[in-house]
């Protein structure tokens, strides 16, 4: 299929109403330009029309009509023996598709129901979408993903995997690194420049501290995660601060990161402190790097707390550089890289089961010089992003975390909730992206 005819389709697919009504006014104005002259054109933007009607008929009425000569595909994309519309095992129509319109390409770019696509197997999906998207890789045709740790980017990358995309983790970067921080993982180093049709996901400066946290002390320091305790807790707090004073110490001295900060993360301001002596380095490893030193790449920014539903929806999702409202990650990704791709499920996801120690309680009561230190190192973030920062309190000197309310049961351990969970279970998920 031509490359303008897919993408037309995968439009058509994404935005049905939007598209139908697109092509049939190209379509009158076409005729009323051209005349007579107009006919072979005109027969490929019906073809067009039909497609994209009778997708926005099957979403809206649960069975797609296609005008004449239609053909009926079943879910796994081959055409029917009868003339009949397509029906699954429950009964649900999946509707017919124009005869123009190349039968595996339509199955594949879902001009039946969405639900074809889960009853397709894993086999069936990937080579569907690799036929779909030809030579396109991450960075060549497809977006490119900046991977801001913390941030949902192992879910990102896992959800493209499944249907046989590379992106982050899951592809060499196509771009070229920053100098100081080719040290890093690959796929957390930020570029040296700006990324044409790239995005990220940036999150809350302090609920991204927690996540890391919880994360990296459940593999990197088992005793410290085991002696957690679901809910409020101040040893939970202590252990917190403790850890969050050791991760951002370099920060805090970091003349690099002072240097970016001054130019307010901007491309060309850190190319200037990083071409200075005595810029070395952040300090840090790569989880606590100030999230604007990524974002200032991407063309395209989100929020993880309000862009990661499962469902597609538009105007819901906060524009973190502009303001207003955008289409949410899922709608993106199918609009961007497939209309097969899934958020049904997160990676690295804490059991629901279990309630998470609650570390949010323990900002407020934190030693005031951690946190104005934490909240120096995290300015821009902050405020480029639209978060609120939460003040240290005054003239206190140390940590003054309350105890839990008198009479109140004590919450057992994550160790021992973790040594009475069966059939494999685990209080929290510690798995890299599953690319394929």
């Amino acid at each position: 299929m031509p490359a303008d005819e897919r993408a037309a389709l995968i439009d058509a697919q994404t935005h049905p109403r939007d598209a139908c009504e697109r092509a049939i006014a190209a379509s009158d104005e076409e005729r009323a330009s051209a005349g007579s002259n107009a006919s072979t054109s005109r027969n490929t933007r019906q073809q067009m029309i039909v497609a994209a009607c009778a997708l926005f008929a099957c979403v809206a009425a649960g069975i797609a009509v296609g005008g004449a000569g239609v053909i009926p595909i079943a879910r796994d994309g081959r055409e029917r023996a009868n003339g009949s519309a397509s029906w699954s095992a429950d009964g649900r129509a999946i509707g017919r598709i124009a005869s123009g319109t190349p039968r595996r390409a339509s199955a594949a770019l879902g001009l039946g129901a969405r639900g074809d696509y889960a009853s397709m197997s894993n086999v069936e999906l990937k080579a569907l979408v690799k036929e779909d998207l030809g030579t396109k890789t991450e960075g060549e045709g497809l977006p490119t993903f900046l991977h801001v740790p913390k941030t949902g980017g192992t879910t990102i990358e896992s959800a493209l995997g499944a249907v046989g995309i590379g992106v982050g983790y899951c592809h060499n970067r196509p771009y070229e690194p920053r100098t100081k921080f080719r040290a890093f993982e690959p796929w957390h180093t930020p570029p040296a420049r700006v990324v044409p049709n790239s995005w990220a996901i940036v999150r809350n400066p302090y609920e991204r501290a927690q996540s890391e946290f919880l994360w990296r002390s459940s593999w990197d320091a088992p005793h410290v995660f085991a002696n957690l305790r679901p809910g409020y807790h101040p040893d939970n707090c202590q252990a917190f601060e403790k850890h969050l004073a050791g991760a951002i110490v370099g920060l805090v001295k970091s003349e690099l990161r002072k240097c970016y900060q001054r130019g307010g993360y901007t491309i060309e301001q850190m190319e200037i402190c990083d071409s200075k002596d005595n810029a070395s380095g952040m300090g840090c490893n790569s989880h606590y790097i100030p999230q604007s030193i990524m974002a200032a790449s991407a063309s395209r920014l989100f929020k993880f707390e309000d862009c990661m539903q499962t469902e597609e929806s538009t105007d819901v999702c906060s524009k973190p550089r502009a303001g207003g409202k955008q289409e949410n990650i899922i709608a993106f990704l199918r609009r961007t890289y497939h209309p097969a791709v899934s958020l049904s499920s997160h990676v690295n996801e804490w059991n629901r089961q279990i309630a998470k120690p609650n570390l949010a309680a323990c900002w407020e009561h934190m030693d005031p010089s951690v946190l104005a230190d934490f909240n120096e190192v995290y300015r821009h973030d902050l405020n480029a992003f639209g978060y609120a920062t939460v003040a240290p309190r005054e003239n206190a000197q140390g940590s003054a975390y309350p105890p839990i309310p008198a009479g109140s049961a004590v919450a057992l351990t994550l160790g021992e909730v973790q040594n009475g969970l069966t059939n494999g279970d685990v209080v929290q998920q510690n798995v890299g992206p599953r690319c394929s």
